[in-house]
């Protein structure tokens, strides 16, 4: 943490505030991530409208202010995800199809592969979202089988993020079930294992909720 605030502070007196790597806008990054987080819990209707509220002016400002083809990896797939929640897809699409492209120029292949898979599973809900899934020749459907083949073939830091994609995994087999929910069930199984393991009980309760009938 200490490192982090000292690297703050000198882009603070190095004048970095409002360039893409300055802390104005890497502080927009890390508050929309948390807010986004933060509204799958909100104990209260006033505190969503108020954390969507606040996602609605970050992201807004986020976009006047800053260019797409500047943005990492990491920040794209941020604000893939509140495009996501806005229901911007095709602009979710266009940050997720960026990113990806931006993950060849990062050498940390561990960072790469958990935001390689974020990516791909947001990219497939966007995808299924704008043009549908139905076929398997559909891009959402690309993305899918991309998703499932590579998931397992690194490591997540944190873990939490696997779960994610696990859930990503669980709603396409769910949706998409040939004939049973038997993918399906044991991708929201491994996800609850998880969920267990890392005593995370607000991703636990989310889960149960939206694969009761796998369950």
């Amino acid at each position: 943490m200490k490192q982090v605030q000292d690297e703050d502070a000198q882009k603070h007196w190095q004048g970095k505030i409002w360039s893409e790597d300055g802390v104005v806008c890497q502080g927009l990054f890390k508050l929309l991530s948390t807010l986004i987080t933060a509204r799958k819990s909100a104990p209260t209707w006033k505190h969503k409208f108020l954390v969507v509220t606040g996602i609605v002016q970050i992201y807004l400002m986020i976009r006047s202010c800053y260019l797409l083809e500047r943005m990492n990896a990491g920040q794209l797939d941020i604000l893939a995800s509140a495009s996501r929640g806005l229901r911007q897809h095709k602009h979710a699409i266009k940050c997720g199809e960026l990113g990806l492209s931006r993950l060849s120029t990062d050498g940390n292949a561990r960072i790469n592969h958990a935001a390689h898979m974020l990516l791909l599973a947001g990219l497939m809900r966007d995808h299924d979202a704008v043009y549908a899934a139905d076929q398997p020749g559909s891009k959402a459907h690309y993305y899918f089988t991309e998703l499932r083949k590579y998931f397992e073939d690194g490591e997540y830091d944190p873990l939490e993020q696997k779960i994610r994609i696990l859930r990503a995994l669980a709603w396409f087999t769910s949706k998409y079930s040939a004939r049973d929910f038997t993918d399906a069930r044991e991708y929201v199984a491994r996800a609850l294992m998880l969920t267990q393991l890392l005593r995370a009980k607000d991703q636990e309760d989310a889960i149960k909720r939206e694969f009761e009938h796998l369950l």
